[in-house]
């Protein structure tokens, strides 16, 4: 049974929606450290008020929003993937929503990145998005001992290593292409990502 939202959860959930849309504008063009509280208000057209009725402070939207983006591709690249797709297939299926989880954002590779730098220099980003990646880690790890159950993945593959390295390859595929879009096209780069993935596993 759907549960209808009241008109006053309704307005609050939209000046929430208000606050995180106008403060991911923000930290991908102007920077995390560079962004105020008043600036994301500023933009969003909206109180101190609104701000502190949401969020504790700038750091805990800083945690959100990274939250909600890695929701975001975990669901995509949970649902890609069908069980009876060959091992290749997965792989490549996989590789391409990474990629274009990226491309379809230009604005996320940008955040993502600051989030990274902030997280070099103060304590509770580097919390953050260490937690973050730990979480992205895990999750490549279990699709990998998933494989060796299934005896597609090699049974002396160091599941938590390798997650480590994927994501390190996804990371600087996005980097590169965020700096350098017409060095290697989309396709070509899902195309040898899978190839590599698939011969390192089998």
């Amino acid at each position: 049974m759907t549960t209808r939202m009241t008109l006053r959860e309704r307005r609050a959930s939209e000046t929430r929606c208000l606050i995180l849309d106008a403060a991911y504008h923000l930290f991908a063009s102007h920077g995390y450290g560079q962004t105020s509280v008043d600036a994301i208000l500023l933009e969003a057209g909206l109180s101190k008020g609104a701000f502190y009725h949401h969020f504790v402070s700038k750091e805990e939207l800083f945690k959100v929003l990274l939250e909600d983006r890695q929701r975001r591709c975990v669901e995509q690249m949970a649902s890609a993937v069908s069980p009876a797709s060959s091992r290749r297939d997965a792989i490549e299926r996989l590789v391409t929503v990474a990629l274009e989880f990226n491309e379809a954002d230009p604005d996320w590779v940008r955040m993502y990145f600051e989030f990274c730098v902030q997280a070099m220099r103060e304590g509770f980003a580097r919390d953050v998005v260490a937690r973050s990646l730990s979480e992205c880690r895990a999750i490549v790890a279990e699709m990998l001992k998933g494989g060796q159950e299934r005896r597609v993945v090699r049974a002396d593959v160091a599941t938590a290593a390798a997650a480590f390295l994927l994501i390190g390859i996804f990371d600087g595929i996005a980097l590169q292409r965020a700096i350098d879009p017409d060095a290697a096209s989309p396709s070509e780069l899902a195309d040898i990502t899978a190839d590599l993935i698939d011969k390192f596993i089998q």
